[in-house]
């Protein structure tokens, strides 16, 4: 309702950024080999954990080199949703193919994410949400819901997938695509660096709030 600026927040693209070799990062991180697809964020209802969960249990049964890795925080209060996704996992015997990485040191973030074959953002509400944006910077396509501002920042069909939230059935069959299409998961990561680099390098927010602030002083 008042004259307004939107500058969107920006990522370091030379911390993160894709690899050489990925098989080479994998053995280095101790990952395991297959089709890693990442859910990266704090372990809570809110980042969609268990729809991940709920998605990489279906995925993991028709793909046998699915693989799923959940890196993130568990707080106190979370504790027993966590224990509920770990049983889930046990119960359909895929402890080895869907692993909890717990929290990881911040230095080892990008090396994970340039690990990764997909990313899924599967938050039911989020603010604005950096890490669709570190694994696009990293090379890897993002399938994102429509929370938050992941739509501004995933160009759905050129960069990734975007879906409702909480459609489990739609973000199942989008994976699936990308795990069974070498060709569109090279071409849509080539798109989601260039995308990163062009629109979301935090150099050129730090530029934008610089311009923004010397407009602003030279009407005070």
């Amino acid at each position: 309702e008042v004259p307004h600026t939107i500058i969107h927040h920006g990522i370091d693209t030379e911390t993160f950024k894709p690899t050489s070799n990925k098989i080479a990062l994998r053995k280095e991180l101790n990952l395991p080999e297959g089709k890693l697809v990442g859910c990266f964020g704090r372990v809570r209802p809110q980042k969609g954990v268990d729809i991940f969960v709920e998605i990489m249990i279906k995925v993991c049964s028709q793909d046998p080199k699915a693989v799923g890795i959940i890196c993130g925080q568990t707080t106190s209060d979370h504790k027993e949703f966590e224990a509920v996704l770990k049983s889930q996992v046990t119960d359909a015997g895929l402890s080895e193919r869907i692993i909890f990485l717990g929290m990881q040191p911040s230095d080892r973030l990008p090396l994970l994410f340039a690990a990764l074959d997909i990313y899924v953002a599967p938050q039911r509400n989020e603010g604005f949400g950096l890490t669709p944006l570190e694994a696009m910077a990293s090379g890897v396509p993002v399938i994102a819901t429509t929370a938050g501002a992941f739509e501004e920042m995933v160009l759905n069909g050129e960069t990734g997938y975007i879906v409702e939230i909480e459609d489990i059935v739609n973000m199942t069959k989008k994976l699936n695509e990308l795990l069974s299409n070498d060709t569109k998961r090279r071409a849509l990561a080539k798109a989601s660096i260039e995308r990163v680099v062009q629109h979301f390098d935090i150099k050129g927010e730090a530029a934008a709030l610089v311009r923004l602030y010397k407009d602003l002083l030279s009407k005070a």
